[in-house]
């Protein structure tokens, strides 16, 4: 679809009734290429509750480098709610995330980047 707000909500309507079936994987894992971040995050949320992550982690790894803040809060906030084990795959991203952000900054993602590290990772600095 030419539009990212469909493709997004194409995705999401997967991930929302739970469709993930060996048809529409392949059609998640195109997505995860979405000139849409939006499409992308979402689609890499769903490969990573996946039996195959890679390629979603892959992602979201990418997109805690985004230049806008909004997509590491949201890439941030899929690491925080995916299984434990696969979440702590971030732990040095997350880490290096926070010690290059400035200390005056009011971005909101330092926060859930802080929550990540204490209560995920359990890494109070």
């Amino acid at each position: 679809a030419p539009d990212q707000t469909i493709r997004y909500w194409a995705i999401y309507g997967i991930k929302l009734l739970d469709l993930q079936t060996e048809k529409s994987i392949p059609e998640i894992i195109k997505a995860l290429n979405d000139p849409s971040d939006a499409a992308k995050l979402i689609a890499a949320e769903i490969i990573c509750d996946s039996p195959f992550p890679v390629e979603g982690i892959k992602v979201l790894k990418e997109e805690l480098n985004n230049p806008d803040d909004l997509v590491k809060l949201q890439a941030i906030n899929i690491i925080t709610n995916i299984d434990k084990k696969k979440s702590l795959l971030f732990k040095d991203e997350i880490s290096k995330l926070m010690e290059k952000a400035d200390a005056n900054s009011k971005a909101y993602y330092l926060r859930a980047g802080s929550y990540l590290m204490e209560n995920i990772f359990n890494d109070k600095k």
